[in-house]
């Protein structure tokens, strides 16, 4: 790779890849973020389990997991009523393969659901999973690569000013 145009043509391939891979992070710590400011808390009844193969956008195959749960919303108590149980929600959840091999149909789980959309529901052990490092980490391999890159460019720019004074 002696020429910098094409040198410099790989490396915008690889910041156009470091870039959606930054953007994935980005909307991942978002939701991380959100469910851990505004998550209620609930315990959760697994009433079912299925693993079904998807295809992304491009064709390749996966297995998603998913538990469908029941759960109380207790997250807007009704305080005229004496006993205030919540109100009863169902949802589907995709989990981990790991979560989906621990866990059996009847199985109680705690959750956390946000309350302005209760569709939406993760694991608590997931989302307590994810500190504030663990978020920062999962960034090292775009910060390590954009360092290459950017050293990888610097050299070569050097190397083409050398190229032109001789």
């Amino acid at each position: 790779m002696n020429d910098p145009k094409a040198w410099f043509t790989w490396a915008g391939v690889c910041l156009l890849f470091l870039g959606m891979l930054y953007g994935i992070f980005v909307l991942t710590r978002s939701e991380i973020r959100e469910f851990q400011r505004d998550g209620f808390p609930a315990e959760a009844t697994i009433i079912g389990k299925r693993d079904q193969l998807e295809r992304n956008n491009r064709g390749d195959r996966r297995t998603a997991y998913y538990f469908d749960v029941t759960f109380f919303d207790k997250s807007n108590p009704d305080e005229t009523q004496t006993v205030d149980v919540g109100e009863f929600k169902t949802g589907r959840m995709e989990v981990r393969r790991q979560d989906y091999d621990q866990y059996e149909v009847d199985d109680t789980i705690e959750i956390l659901f946000l309350p302005e959309d209760p569709t939406k529901i993760e694991l608590s052990s997931y989302i307590n999973g994810w500190s504030g490092w663990s978020i920062y980490l999962c960034m090292a391999p775009f910060a390590l690569g954009l360092i290459v890159l950017i050293l990888g460019g610097v050299f070569m720019w050097i190397r083409s000013l050398s190229d032109v004074t001789e």
